[in-house]
């Protein structure tokens, strides 16, 4: 076992090593390698909160090699990396003005949540209008809207290139944190990523039933303030994030009521926040 984990920090070193050349060459600061390498705390504290030991984690995972590549930073509050939007949603543009659409033949509950059984989306572009069911605030509508096609574009859509937002479970959510690494963020992509339409989060936190549940000012839906959702078919794995309190009762009260508890996405298009920032 001493050898094990002997051979386990010795190839832990030497992937911080590696990793530290990665970012001097990349011109990345000095200071977000040593918030990325906090993960390793976070993932070993994650084994004992599961019943198991507090020990050097597995590097070889595709999350750890998204850090030891460079690929996935932290900047402050929060993790970015480059993907692709994970939305089955499509987001439109008419001057200042931002609408979104479920894709088609998708189902929805009656709260306007993603469903295995429900009615169903429609979206198609006839007649010159964009004919579909609006998102607004994570839930869906079901009646159908039309948007002349001539004034408003599309700006995002399924596989487009988008910069992923990932929360550290490493303390608290405090929205002026949050911030400060999205302006942060937005300058550094908009220097050297240049094919990107905005930031992307799925999370169990982005589902908007959690508005219903907890004040204005809680962390959880100022975060969820920050952009615009949009609901997932995802089943989220709430319990085991929460803590005991309040919110946890709720959460458990709710599903012995047979609620199923969904992960939520959202969004920022790069622009709306380049603007907001006046920098990038």
């Amino acid at each position: 076992m001493e050898r094990k984990l002997n051979g386990g920090i010795k190839n832990l070193q030497q992937k911080i090593l590696q990793l530290r050349s990665i970012y001097e060459q990349r011109g990345i600061p000095e200071e977000w390698l040593y918030d990325i390498l906090k993960d390793i705390h976070i993932w070993s504290i994650n084994s004992l909160r599961h019943g198991g030991p507090y020990a050097v984690p597995d590097c070889k995972t595709a999350w750890f090699d998204q850090i030891f590549s460079g690929e996935l930073l932290r900047i402050g509050r929060l993790q970015y990396c480059r993907t692709r939007f994970g939305g089955r949603i499509a987001v439109f543009r008419k001057g200042e003005d931002i609408a979104i659409m479920a894709e088609d033949a998708l189902t929805f509950d009656r709260q306007g949540l993603r469903t295995e059984n429900g009615w169903q989306s429609v979206l198609k572009c006839e007649d010159g209008f964009w004919l579909g069911n609006l998102i607004c605030n994570g839930k869906a509508e079901p009646g159908l809207t039309g948007l002349n096609a001539d004034e408003w574009q599309p700006v995002l859509k399924y596989g487009d290139p988008v910069i992923a937002i990932h929360i550290p479970e490493d303390g608290p959510l405090k929205i002026e944190d949050c911030r400060a690494s999205l302006e942060t963020a937005a300058q550094w992509f908009g220097k050297n990523c240049q094919d990107w339409k905005g930031f992307s989060c799925q999370a169990w936190l982005l589902n908007p039933v959690f508005q219903d549940m907890l004040p204005e000012n809680s962390n959880i839906v100022q975060f969820q303030r920050l952009g615009k959702l949009y609901p997932m078919i995802t089943e989220s794995d709430v319990l085991n994030r929460l803590y005991p309190g309040k919110l946890r009762d709720h959460v458990v009260s709710d599903q012995s009521k047979g609620q199923i508890f969904r992960s939520g996405g959202m969004f920022i298009l790069k622009n709306e926040l380049i603007n907001k920032t006046g920098r990038g």
